[in-house]
């Protein structure tokens, strides 16, 4: 009977062997099929995300190309109208400053005021068309043109004055764009000091001094005159408040400082 039992025990385990070995292949089977699911799930959230990834850069490319074209237009249109303005009415303007010069020239033994007061206006609307021309253009639109500009307009300005000027400007001047908003803003201020340092200052000598760090731009006007009063000027259109108004509106800042005359200092990150 001994023997007779264990022989059974021993055919059972032989029969439940291939039952296990089937059951760990489920096993197998199954732990490589849920793998090879979390690995295809895996490469699915990747292909999602670099789809994602792909359709932002096109959308923020198209957004991009979208604002150069609108930029491109209206720097095409700002340049048609600066060329309009200097041959159509920039040609007129000249010829009605020399017709009243000729006038005058034929006139030399009788005084006109108005035929002056012609004169002198056809040359302040010729200067400031000028302002608005180069304003406008888009390839002037860097601080190189800007510092040029102004430096130009000073030079010009005190030549016909007994009030002697110098400018200085940095030999190396960083290549950097300078919008139209800002070049006027910043030449019309500098422009407004100048014209006070005549009619006020009553100085002798103006030192213009232009320095650049970076995308930093300062202006120094600096005159020998009797100082600016900031009451008086205030009584004028074009003021000290003018100009700091000038500088705030483009993200600047102007200094006033006494110092053996007066001392205006335009500050302003291009």
């Amino acid at each position: 009977i001994y023997n007779f039992k264990l022989t059974t025990n021993s055919n059972l385990s032989l029969l439940n062997r291939p039952l296990v070995y089937y059951e760990l292949g489920l096993v197998i089977e199954l732990m490589l099929f849920l793998s090879g699911l979390a690995y295809k799930n895996r490469l699915d959230i990747i292909d999602r995300v670099k789809e994602r990834e792909r359709l932002k850069l096109l959308n923020e490319r198209q957004e991009f190309e979208k604002q150069m074209a609108v930029m491109n237009a209206q720097q095409g249109e700002r340049d048609r109208i600066s060329a309009d303005m200097h041959d159509e009415l920039g040609s007129g303007v000249t010829a009605i400053r020399l017709m009243s010069e000729i006038v005058k020239s034929k006139l030399k033994s009788q005084s006109f005021p108005e035929i002056d007061k012609i004169s002198h206006s056809a040359n302040e609307l010729l200067n400031k068309m000028n302002t608005i021309i180069w304003t406008m253009k888009s390839s002037n639109d860097t601080l190189e043109s800007t510092i040029a500009y102004i430096r130009a307009h000073a030079t010009e300005y005190f030549d016909a004055t007994p009030i002697s000027c110098s400018v200085s400007t940095p030999p190396d001047i960083p290549q950097v764009e300078m919008s139209g908003e800002k070049r006027r803003n910043m030449f019309l201020g500098v422009k407004e000091a100048l014209t006070n340092i005549i009619k006020h200052a009553h100085a002798t000598e103006v030192n213009i001094k232009i320095t650049t760090y970076n995308d930093h731009l300062v202006i120094e006007v600096a005159d020998n005159g009797r100082g600016m009063d900031i009451d008086n000027t205030r009584r004028f259109g074009n003021g000290l408040a003018n100009m700091r108004r000038r500088m705030e509106t483009i993200g600047g800042q102007l200094t006033f400082l006494q110092n053996n005359g007066t001392v205006l200092r335009f500050e302003l990150d291009v």
